[in-house]
């Protein structure tokens, strides 16, 4: 018979583990997002608009969203570690 059930002391560990990737994430953001700024500030023309539109309208919002999503699966896991320590007890 498959094993059953969840090892809470480690599946706290990797909940923690993605909340320290999130915020990896979002400093990475603010970094990307300042040297975008860096780059406006050197490059003019129709390509560094095209340049600066694409970060703003779509990269920026992928690297966002990104973000939503680790921190959706870290509150999604510690739902079901607060579940499962319900059941156990």
């Amino acid at each position: 018979m498959a094993w059953v059930g969840m090892n809470i002391a480690k599946c706290k560990h990797h909940s923690e583990e993605l909340e320290r990737q999130r915020v990896k994430l979002d400093k990475l953001l603010h970094l990307i997002d300042g040297e975008a700024g860096k780059i406006r500030g050197n490059w003019n023309g129709s390509d560094a608009q095209r340049f600066q539109s694409d970060w703003q309208s779509k990269h920026k919002h992928n690297v966002q969203q990104a973000i939503s999503f680790v921190a959706k699966l870290k509150k999604q896991l510690d739902q079901e570690i607060a579940e499962q320590q319900r059941t156990s007890h």
